[in-house]
């Protein structure tokens, strides 16, 4: 008798479609951090030609009609700052957010559906080393210096990235069973228990593997330990707050040159 195949045009529909949504979002994201880069680049370019052409059209009209010398204007760092797009949500500089939101979704793609695809782990690879030299890049050398501001961790993320692992342990456990060989070829009774099997082994493994893992590093305990050392000995008073009606905002202004 024929042996039952397993592979399934559901199956192979799942492995086009992984492929080419995760081909286009790691374009997509290398697009959208050379936007903003290219972006400022034309910014500040345009505004030193403008000011360039005024200097030299000053400097023919006191001379002359002569010919102008070669001074050319000087672009500070704060006037390029000025001209950065800031680090906020809905801005070309990124946000924390958005940031994320493209480092889980390559995540939960290739960690729920890898066991369709493992070709995806080498196109990770290689995605993900692009697009962390770009946001560094990015964030030295295009986006507006961010405010700073203190956090623990990497907040709500590190839950949700716990959750996807959960989550991709049922969903591989099913796939390996009930769609590839030879347990696909196997009776409900007994992928039932295959399933069940595996799925434990996995959940056992990932409590082993997160009880082993500290969950916070040895250095970062030993800063925490000299950082409340020192506001003990080192600060007495209390910060000075400055009232909403005296501060000033400096958003709107323009110093360009």
């Amino acid at each position: 008798s024929d042996v039952p195949v397993c592979v399934t045009d559901c199956l192979l529909e799942l492995e086009h479609r992984l492929s080419v949504f995760f081909l286009t979002h790691c374009c997509l994201s290398v697009v959208f951090l050379a936007i903003p880069m290219i972006g400022t680049w034309w910014e500040v370019r345009k505004e030193l030609q403008a000011v360039n052409q005024r200097l030299a059209s000053s400097e023919e009209n006191e001379d002359g009609g002569e010919s102008a010398s070669q001074k050319q204007a000087q672009y500070s760092l704060m006037q390029f700052q000025a001209k950065c797009p800031e680090y906020a949500y809905g801005s070309w500089g990124g946000s924390f957010t958005e940031d994320f939101l493209e480092l889980v979704i390559g995540f939960a793609l290739f960690t729920c559906f890898g066991i369709v695809l493992p070709v995806m782990g080498v196109m990770l690879l290689v995605a993900l080393y692009v697009e962390y030299r770009m946001l560094a890049f990015r964030m030295t050398a295009v986006t507006c210096r961010p405010r700073p501001e203190g956090a623990e961790g990497i907040g709500t993320w590190q839950g949700i990235l716990e959750k996807i692992s959960l989550i991709a342990i049922t969903t591989n456990s099913m796939i390996a069973v009930f769609v590839n060989e030879p347990m696909c070829e196997w009776s409900q009774y007994w992928q039932l228990l295959a399933f069940v099997v595996l799925e434990h082994l996995g959940l056992a493994l990932h409590v082993v593997l997160m009880s082993t893992i500290p969950k916070m590093p040895p250095d970062i305990l030993r800063c925490q330990d000299f950082n409340s050392f020192f506001q003990t000995q080192m600060i007495k008073k209390k910060p000075f707050v400055v009232a909403a009606k005296d501060r000033t905002v400096n958003a709107d202004i323009d110093i360009g040159l």
